[in-house]
């Protein structure tokens, strides 16, 4: 039976009782502790820090069970403001706080300052700290930076009042995001706010029950479980912005400087969940995990036909993985090449279709699939990518620091801001992707 945060911390208050009634005893008889008293203090201190790692884990999969029942119910995940609170957090300008780094007269004050404040002990709680030149956005903060509300360019919330209605929908960071994550679209799952490692099972076989006469013996049949652990990877890179684009205040400045950092994070997301290496310390991706099997053409790799693709698709169903989510995902190239490849001699249709489908499934190209991949002598080959894309999950600790380099773009009127935000990606279960690696275009 899964044990939950509540036992495992009335399972460690008994330790830390014991704890406190050998010393307590030593105290009393005016003593030190005998050997055994040694061992069994030096065992309890081992229960303790066993605990602690095994309720952190319990904690952040109970977070994430929490987020994706609140989802489903269509409830939000946000804390609770009150409505003075909202109100002030409503007046947070991104474009000021970055100011504050470029001027000696601006000053971080207000919402800016409290926000900073927010994010610094945000941070704090999984152990990370800001450098000295940077300004933070806390994760709800983030939400609200890329919430829409209705408006007009001219300040008014009346039809008639001539301004340009901006889109009337509400939502937060992660709505946006995955708006522009091709991955996060095709049901990868990602969770914010987290605050500490976990790890996450990953059951790579199944328990498989049979019949038997009343007194045969079963067959054995362990499901083996491993796990992947979640840590904070720092993700960065650098944007130019013009000084004198920055001291604007036009709302559309703001929104520039937002829509830079958040097109960033999703271009970085589905790199790393497509093809993501584990160099420089970036997560594993689904091309690069050993765990995720599939279908070979040849010693040097060759073209696609149908025959590899229904093979593909076999291998996806033997898995049990074929189900309504199931998409393709290849290379732009790689789906040039399929839209070239005739099923048949006669038909006059091919491999990829009108629609976007492979055999009547949806079918998607990104550039984070590559085109440079090598197998014998076989180069500049591709990828194509099969599966049900809720098989992965990605996590962000924190919101977002955002450190400034004044110095490097200077002789161009330019400022270097390097966004930085701490993600993990794993594929949670990879018998739900199948691939083909040695895909030739030529």
């Amino acid at each position: 039976m899964k044990r939950t945060s509540k036992v495992i911390i009335e399972e460690r208050a008994d330790k830390y009782d014991a704890l406190e009634a050998l010393n307590q005893k030593r105290k009393d008889e005016k003593r030190n502790f005998t050997e055994e008293e040694v061992t069994e203090f030096e065992d309890l201190e081992k229960d303790i820090s066993s605990l602690n790692e095994e309720l952190r884990t319990v904690q952040a999969q109970e977070k994430a069970d929490a987020i994706a029942a609140a989802r489903q119910a269509g409830n939000p995940v946000n804390k609770s403001f009150s409505e003075k609170e909202e109100k002030d957090m409503s007046q947070y300008s991104l474009r000021k706080a970055l100011l504050s780094l470029t001027s000696r007269h601006e000053k971080l004050e207000g919402i800016e300052l409290e926000m900073q404040q927010e994010a610094e002990k945000e941070m704090r709680q999984f152990s990370k700290s800001l450098s000295g030149d940077s300004i933070a956005i806390p994760s709800h903060m983030m939400g609200r930076l890329f919430a829409k509300r209705d408006m007009t360019a001219t300040g008014g919330t009346d039809g008639n009042q001539g301004g340009l209605t901006i889109e009337n929908e509400v939502r937060g960071y992660i709505e946006a995001l995955r708006e522009r994550s091709l991955a996060l679209q095709l049901g990868w799952d990602f969770i914010p706010g987290l605050v500490g490692n976990f790890d996450m099972p990953r059951e790579n076989a199944l328990y498989t029950p049979g019949f038997k006469t009343e007194n045969a013996a079963a067959d054995e049949s362990n499901p083996t479980l491993t796990k992947v652990s979640f840590a904070p990877k720092r993700a960065t890179g650098f944007v130019d912005i013009s000084k004198q684009l920055l001291i604007q205040s036009a709302v559309g400045i703001e929104m520039r400087i937002r829509t830079q950092i958040l097109r960033g994070h999703a271009e970085l997301l589905d790199r790393v969940i497509f093809n993501g290496d584990s160099g420089e310390d970036e997560p594993v991706g689904i091309l690069n995990d050993p765990d995720v099997t599939g279908v070979a053409i040849g010693t040097n790799g060759g073209a696609m036909t149908k025959a590899t693709l229904d093979e593909l698709i076999q291998v996806i169903e033997e898995a049990k993985a074929w189900n309504d989510n199931t998409r393709f995902v290849t290379s732009p190239i790689g789906k040039r090449h399929m839209k070239n490849v005739n099923i048949d001699s006669g038909s006059g249709k091919f491999l990829w279709e009108r629609g976007n489908t492979l055999d009547g499934v949806e079918a998607f190209a990104t550039t984070h699939v590559p085109k440079d991949l090598a197998k014998g002598t076989g180069t500049d080959l591709t990828a194509l990518i099969g599966g049900d894309f809720r098989g992965g999950l990605a996590g962000q600790w924190g919101g977002t620091e955002i450190t400034v380099d004044p110095y490097t773009q200077a002789v161009n009127g330019l400022v270097r801001f390097v966004p930085c935000q701490y993600v993990d990606s794993h594929v949670i279960n990879p018998n739900l992707f199948k691939v083909i690696k040695d895909i030739d275009p030529a």
